[in-house]
């Protein structure tokens, strides 16, 4: 199947940054998507897979950060390392 006939194949559609609440969730940002599993669905139906674009980090005091601190898995701050340690933040 082509699209709009320019001879290009449907495969694969990437839904790049900033379609989440914040960077780190996994969820679609209702405002900008008020309707992403139909969206999704329609994708899917005209013969494209769809993939998002996730990052290995978040926003600080989004719920990611607050459960990767929490459960350890962000990378610790050198000073705090072995005592008691907290997350490594830094501003992008």
């Amino acid at each position: 199947m082509y699209l709009s006939g320019l001879s290009y194949t449907r495969s694969q559609l990437e839904i790049d940054d900033r379609y989440s609440s914040k960077y780190g969730e996994f969820d679609f940002d209702v405002m900008k998507f008020p309707n992403a599993s139909h969206l999704m669905r329609s994708l899917h139906d005209r013969g494209f897979r769809v993939t998002t674009w996730i990052t290995p980090f978040s926003n600080i005091g989004s719920p990611a950060t607050a459960e990767g601190a929490k459960k350890g898995f962000w990378i610790a701050d050198a000073a705090s390392a072995t005592s008691n340690p907290t997350p490594a933040y830094t501003k992008w």
